[in-house]
């Protein structure tokens, strides 16, 4: 691994110093999961590695004030057991379950998933649906992002290069749920991911929906087609059928893909998304 420099941060403001003299130059690695495949493969050359997996401020999972906080260096593995987010936000758990292998699990972080905005990336759906919040701090600023414009296009997000992102924020959603298709149920990329927020209204009527898509485009979207058919209206067979159709104006994936075509998506992304639909009505009617 000739090239590299290795900087071992023990807090924020240490961090943010580096990433303000560093800027392009540096690299943060937390879980590495992303970080060693891409110098594996060359992508990324004669950079300052800068590891924070030591700062215990930037983990957490925490609910105050009506919102559930996650510290950017949460790992997988800490979501998928906890409690917390099993109850308050299913759909992000859910994606928990089904992500990588557990050794991947154990070193991968929420904010390493969100930064490397890969289309298929698992907590990218949820999040989304879930109306997620980036907090971003850069040296003397922070602020925060709706995760809708967090994702620029393919592996492109809205970081700088002195920035880095401490926390993920967003309401509780006990109505929510998360499915991807692979082809394998975990230690795969997704072929397709569907995440549902849903609240549902006392004559069981759709008061709010957020459809959230992974490996649909060129970045995590939400589905604001299939959305649009199910605000306001009683889920039926019918709805279902108007839904999956709407869907395919929301699947514009990269012509160029070889691992599923448009065409394959919008036939299973509608069975796909009324299932997670029904599973995240299930948790508002009980």
């Amino acid at each position: 691994m000739s090239g590299f420099e290795y900087v071992r941060s023990n807090g924020i403001q240490e961090t943010l110093n580096i990433l303000a003299k560093e800027k392009e130059d540096s690299v943060l690695v937390a879980g590495a999961t992303n970080v060693m495949n891409d110098i594996r493969s060359r992508k990324l050359q004669n950079k300052i590695l800068v590891d924070i997996s030591n700062i215990g401020e930037l983990s957490g999972i925490t609910q105050e004030d009506g919102m559930i906080r996650i510290g950017a260096l949460t790992t997988v593995a800490d979501i998928a057991k906890s409690a917390l987010l099993c109850k308050q936000a299913p759909a992000l758990y859910q994606a928990a379950q089904v992500f990588a292998d557990p050794s991947t699990c154990n070193y991968a972080t929420i904010g390493g998933n969100i930064a490397h905005a890969c289309p298929a990336a698992d907590t990218a759906p949820p999040l989304l649906a879930l109306d997620a919040e980036v907090e971003i701090a850069k040296k003397g600023n922070i602020r925060t992002l709706h995760i809708n414009n967090f994702f620029l296009g393919f592996y492109s997000n809205q970081l700088d290069d002195d920035e880095l992102i401490v926390a993920i924020r967003f309401k509780p959603q006990r109505c929510s749920a998360f499915e991807k298709i692979g082809l394998r149920s975990a230690m795969s990329i997704a072929l397709l991911s569907v995440a549902v927020a849903v609240e549902i209204d006392q004559q069981e009527k759709v008061r709010t929906c957020a459809i959230a898509l992974g490996a649909a485009a060129p970045r995590p979207v939400r589905a604001s087609h299939a959305e649009a058919v199910m605000i306001g209206s009683k889920p039926t067979p019918e709805l279902y059928a108007k839904m999956a159709e709407a869907l395919c104006e929301d699947i514009a994936p990269n012509p160029k893909s070889a691992r599923a075509s448009k065409l394959y998506r919008e036939v299973v992304g509608g069975s796909l998304l009324e299932k997670v639909f029904k599973n995240a009505i299930g948790s508002a009617i009980e």
